[in-house]
């Protein structure tokens, strides 16, 4: 999976944790236009794990793309937030940010 616009070397879990950040089991307001429920997100995890060249521990690579996700989140949460055109409640019921915070709770 190639994403043209950040192209170049990055760590493995981006992209992964960019397909699933930024999707989502069901048409949801503010989310990218693709969708992935459940169990085709764990196919989709698991097949990315099995073709890696050098696998960490699979304990080690859930949390990489968890804190890709959250890195993810935060990114898109700081263009809201500059935004003086967009309220705090606005930012607090937002796709990214309701995510973010269930992102952070399953790291925590």
């Amino acid at each position: 999976m190639i994403d043209w616009g950040f192209g170049g070397v990055m760590p493995y879990a981006l992209d992964i944790a960019r397909l699933i950040a930024h999707g989502s089991e069901k048409p949801e307001t503010y989310a990218f236009p693709f969708y992935m429920d459940g169990p085709l997100r764990s196919a989709f995890v698991r097949t990315h794990y099995e073709r890696l060249e050098h696998k960490p521990d699979w304990e080690r690579y859930i949390m990489d793309i968890k804190l890709a996700a959250l890195n993810e989140y935060v990114e898109f949460m700081e263009a809201l937030i500059n935004d003086p055109e967009i309220s705090r409640e606005e930012i607090e019921e937002d796709f990214t940010c309701c995510r973010a915070r269930e992102t952070a709770a399953s790291i925590l």
